[in-house]
């Protein structure tokens, strides 16, 4: 259980990585570019996917479920590195993590999950959380094109999280490195193709550098290796321990990073919006529970 443990602190580690990566490499000048930038992220995700495990021939589900994840991913991709390279991290990230209150109410619409008392007071409180995250962002430089790209980053992670609950309820359940080739190498298409359907004025660009193909290595390793930890931890620990645990714990992280690394400043609405989103977190995955 300990080396389990071990593995939920790594996967917190990539995905806050990964989160300041995007946000220090910041490609929101340029549509291109951006789009770009993603599609390379993918590519090399897929190929660690391929390389790590993915052993068998994909069943049914695994491509179905592969091709519904590549759509989402490919939107969640870009408006991550998007509303990261337009906005605070801070905010963006507790704007992302909200995607928890979408999955808990839909779990409850399609798999039929009792939905409690206390999830139903997080929801609110994750909610008040969000508007607290939106007008700080606004405060610290963040804008309505931000508003957009965090709009479209919940939506995609909220789709994300249901495909990969989906796949889990099938008889190819185990196959989760090939459930991450399928959905990284269509994602990548399927950015590659917005790449050149752009207008030839919008694709101007500087050419491929060593420095960003590197950047973009660091980005997918970051990426391909919280997905992977996550995939494997979802079977392995108690989803009331893991998802609390994960979400809250890069709530709670992103916070400091935020401030050391990118020198952003914290406002007394962005302390509360914290406080909130992780109060929310364990109400949802009720590791709080209300006394009746």
């Amino acid at each position: 259980m300990r080396f389990l443990y071990l593995l939920l602190v790594c996967s917190i580690c990539f995905a806050l990585a990964y989160s300041a990566l995007l946000h220090a490499n910041r490609q929101g000048d340029s549509v291109f570019e951006a789009l770009r930038f993603n599609a390379l992220v993918a590519v090399f995700s897929a190929i660690l996917a391929l390389a790590l495990g993915a052993r068998q021939l994909p069943q049914r589900e695994t491509l179905l479920c592969g091709a519904a994840y590549g759509v989402a991913l490919a939107a969640y991709l870009f408006c991550k590195s998007q509303a990261l390279a337009t906005g605070p991290m801070a905010a963006t990230t507790l704007i992302g993590c909200s995607s928890l209150v979408f999955q808990t109410l839909l779990g409850s619409v399609f798999w039929r999950e009792t939905v409690t008392l206390a999830q139903i007071l997080g929801v609110v409180l994750m909610l008040a959380a969000m508007l607290c995250s939106v007008d700080g962002g606004l405060e610290k430089g963040g804008s309505r094109r931000w508003k957009l790209y965090c709009a479209g980053l919940v939506t995609a992670n909220t789709a994300v999280g249901m495909i990969f609950k989906l796949h889990q309820s099938t008889a190819a359940a185990a196959q989760t490195h090939e459930l991450l080739v399928a959905g990284f190498g269509l994602g990548a298409l399927m950015l590659g193709i917005c790449c050149r359907i752009l207008p030839s004025s919008a694709r101007k660009a500087p050419p491929l550098r060593r420095k960003l193909v590197l950047w973009a290595a660091l980005c997918s390793l970051a990426s391909c290796g919280y997905n992977l930890l996550n995939a494997r931890l979802a079977g392995l620990l108690p989803s009331i321990v893991f998802y609390p645990v994960f979400n809250g714990s890069v709530l709670v992280f992103a916070l400091p990073v935020s401030v050391i690394f990118f020198r952003e400043k914290i406002t007394g609405r962005n302390a509360v919006g914290i406080l909130l989103a992780v109060a929310a977190v364990l109400l949802l995955g009720n590791v709080v529970s209300l006394p009746l």
